[in-house]
């Protein structure tokens, strides 16, 4: 009997131990994209960072700085609104009528037809388009 408790014990253990580390590698962080130096558009849009280099990448932007390198973010973008992205840069933290399916990857420099701002989304790019906005970086968090 009391070898039995131990076992159960120890599945137990295995089991929180798993579930614990489990979490870390599936944690879901919203960055709030934004002007780099002196503001032109003065708006932003936010991005969904599930994968843990990525999350590490942009906490570095934030305490670090564009100057750390790969700053501009990659990202593939759908019309319609997701009531997450939204300028938080705004009075009324407005929700574009747009938003990010997928993050692509951090990168130095895009392709000049990604380059833009989240107010010219509609003007310039399709729905399944591309993103890489030259003068945007991960600013801060949004929310957790």
């Amino acid at each position: 009997m009391r070898k039995n408790k131990s076992i159960s014990c120890y599945i137990f253990l295995i089991f929180l131990f798993l579930s614990i580390n489990i979490k870390g590698y599936c944690e879901t962080i919203y960055f709030l994209v934004g002007e780099k130096g002196v503001p032109v558009h003065n708006d932003s849009y936010v991005v969904l960072l599930t994968e843990p280099n990525d999350i590490a990448h942009a906490r570095d932007l934030i305490n670090f700085g564009p100057g750390i390198g790969r700053n501009i973010v990659v990202a593939q973008i759908e019309f319609g609104m997701d009531g997450i992205n939204r300028d938080y840069l705004s009075a009324y933290k407005t929700l574009w009528s747009w938003h990010v399916t997928s993050f692509i990857n951090f990168a130095d420099i895009t392709a000049e037809i990604l380059d833009g701002w989240p107010g010219g989304v509609l003007d310039y790019f399709t729905s399944g388009s591309l993103i890489g906005f030259w003068s945007y970086t991960i600013s801060s968090r949004t929310w957790d």
